[in-house]
Parts: structure tokens; sequence; C-alpha cells
């Protein structure tokens, strides 16, 4: 059985062949991991660690605080960017703390694809940050760091017509057997500052604090993402397209390469891969890359 993530999607729409290489590798299941992560990445990893924590502790700003100080992080500086930017958010958002009851963090589903005649070769399967109850409605949570201006309505058109909204209310519905209102997006804009030449990581962290608490608002936003009918229908389709897509590279053994994608979020993010696709070297250089076997258990 294949499964398909949301993010898997998106690899998968992007370019195909690095779909391949960050999923199955070798039809086996085995997946290609760069071994140097790229900072938005690493950022994003710590972050949600710190994000767990506070969501389902009795004292969530010391718990958020002992994930990340536990975070294997050997950058001083990042960690003490992503301490400053969830301690503004405790600040932002504790008082209404109390409003949420959480169900679950971090919550997994491999679930079959709905009205797809893919739905016995493909399932759908994602993990959902949070599952909380609002005045006895379901929502689920996700978190999101984002560099750009929090507000910028491209990156919130962008966010709601994301087919991640539609996966997760389906799969909340089934998992808890109720009527899901809809998507809290949890964003957190990242401050632009960058360490001096000689700066001590706690020096930093406090320019940092003292930066986000000055415009609280610039860095955290909360907006809910709801799905009408023909919008969560749009979305099955779409994703009983991407699996149609998916089986035929398996069937004829065909994963193109699209050069477009390779510097799509600048040159200081080219996609981790590139280096296999322009042949400067292969998967197998174990000082680049490591190969992940799946368990079959």
């Amino acid at each position: 059985m294949l499964t398909l993530s949301t993010n898997g999607q998106n690899d998968l729409r992007e370019c195909p062949e690095r779909y391949r290489l960050s999923h199955d590798c070798d039809g086996q299941g085995s997946r290609v991991r760069p071994l140097v992560e790229t900072v938005p990445l690493r950022r994003g990893l710590q972050g949600h660690a710190g994000l767990e924590a506070w969501w389902i502790s009795s004292t969530p700003l010391e718990s958020m605080g002992a994930a990340l100080k536990a975070y294997a992080e050997p950058d001083q500086h990042l960690k003490a960017l992503v301490k400053a930017m969830l301690v503004g958010y405790h600040v932002q958002w504790f008082s209404e703390r109390s409003r949420y009851k959480v169900l679950g963090v971090e919550v997994p589903y491999e679930l079959p694809l709905i009205k797809s005649s893919y739905g016995e070769r493909v399932n759908r399967t994602g993990r959902m940050d949070a599952v909380v109850e609002v005045d006895d409605q379901l929502y689920v949570v996700e978190h999101k760091f984002t560099g750009g201006y929090i507000r910028d309505r491209v990156y919130w058109a962008a966010l709601q017509l994301n087919s991640q909204v539609s996966n997760y209310l389906d799969a909340c519905a089934e998992l808890y057997g109720r009527n899901v209102a809809g998507v809290v997006y949890d964003v957190i804009g990242v401050p632009r500052l960058r360490a001096g030449d000689g700066e001590k990581p706690r020096a930093y962290f406090d320019r940092c604090c003292a930066t986000i608490m000055k415009a609280q608002a610039d860095h955290y936003e909360r907006r809910t993402i709801v799905r009408l009918e023909h919008e969560a229908e749009r979305a099955r389709q779409d994703l009983g397209g991407t699996a149609h897509q998916l089986l035929m590279h398996y069937e004829t053994g065909l994963w193109p390469r699209n050069p477009v994608a390779c510097g799509r979020y600048g040159k200081d993010n080219a996609c981790a891969y590139l280096a296999i696709c322009d042949g400067e070297t292969t998967m197998r250089n174990e000082k680049l890359y490591r190969i992940e076997r799946k368990q079959n258990v």
C-alpha cells in the first residue's frame, strides 16, 4: 500500500524526482535524507518541539523551555532565536489558553482515499499538530513559521487554498467521529534579525525578544479556515488526481525532474537534492546524505 501525505502531494506536483528521492528512492520505502538541513527546516522542527510541550503541559513556559533545551541544535544563535519567538508566543496567547481543551498533539493518521477508485492502492497519511475543542466544537491546530510579512494577503490566500486544510478536516472527522469546525492556522513570524559578529547567544536572544515585544501583532496571528462541501469535494478530487499521478510514476518507472523547482526558494535554500540531479554526486555520498531504510513491522 502506497501512502500520500500533504508534503508528498506538494513534492510530487512540484518535482517527481524530488518525491522519489525524499519518499521512496528504491521502490521499497527508503528515503534519502540530507545530512545538512536548511535553517528554515531546523528552525521549524525546534519550534514545533517547543509548541508541542506548550500545548499539553500544565506549566507551559517551563515545559517549552525544557523541550528547547533538550533539542539537539549546534547553532546556539538559532536556538536563541527560536526561544525568543516562543517566549513571545507565550506572552501573546497564554491568556487564551484556557479556551482550548486539548484532545491530542502530533496526532497521526493513515486512512483510505475518499470517493476514489485508487483507495485500495493509496492511503492518505499525515500528522496533525493538535486537535482541540473550543466551546464544544472540534478544531485542528496547525503551527506555521514564516520569514515573510505575517499579514501578507498572498500568504494567507495560499494557506486558504492549501490541500492540507481539507486533508486534516476529513481525517479529523473520521478519527473523532464528529464534524470539524475548521483548521486554526497558528502562524509565527520570524524576526528579521541576524546575530552580529561576536554577539553572544544571550545578547541575541534579548535583542530578538525586544524586537518581538515592540510589535507582537507583527509576529503572531491566528485565523480559522473552513471548507464548504463543494470546496472539500474539489480537494478530494485533487488528492485522487495526485494519487493517480503517483501510481503512473510507479507503473512507468519515470520520475521527471523539474528544473524550475531547483532554486524556487532562493539561492540560500536550493533543493537539497540538486547535487544528485546535476550529477555532481550520488545519493550514496555518505558525507552529504544518509539512506533511511523502511522498517517493516
